[in-house]
């Protein structure tokens, strides 16, 4: 949970910081960072969308599965599990204390568990591109929101 934070962080952010340097710079008239960082977090809310692993459990040889069935979790399923990252903290202190299933994963039927290779799948397209056009929704939605505020 944590590397892969850190990858979207320090990967991700910095350009955001770059573009909205020189657009200040030249005095062109650029978007609002909130909205700069739309991609992001639909990255954030989909990275599990692809066999149920992030570059992060990759890393580490991991994956999220359904809880049921044990096959790698399904890509709107990742994305239930992961809308939960706008309570990061507390889904931190979720899993220092249970490192198989946060908040998020209970939701989702889901858990993480080792990778296992037998247990690979297809990649799912159509679930994967409405995952993405959900994460979107959904992004757009909390920035009015939260701007706004």
């Amino acid at each position: 949970m944590l590397l892969d934070h850190a990858l979207i962080c320090f990967i991700g952010i910095p350009p955001v910081i770059v573009w909205q340097y020189l657009t200040q710079e030249t005095g062109s008239a650029a978007p609002t960072s909130p909205y700069l960082m739309m991609p992001f977090f639909v990255i954030y809310f989909c990275k599990d969308c692809v066999g149920g692993r992030s570059a992060a459990k990759r890393i580490l040889k991991l994956a999220v599965v359904s809880n049921k069935a044990g096959t790698p979790a399904t890509p709107l399923q990742c994305l239930i599990r992961n809308l939960l990252v706008i309570i990061w903290p507390v889904e931190v202190v979720v899993a220092s204390f249970n490192q198989q299933q946060r908040i998020g994963d209970w939701l989702a039927g889901t858990k993480l568990t080792y990778y296992d290779s037998t247990k690979k799948s297809q990649p799912q397209i159509i679930q994967i591109v409405v995952a993405i056009l959900v994460a979107t929704v959904i992004t757009y939605l909390l920035i009015i929101l939260f701007v706004r505020i």
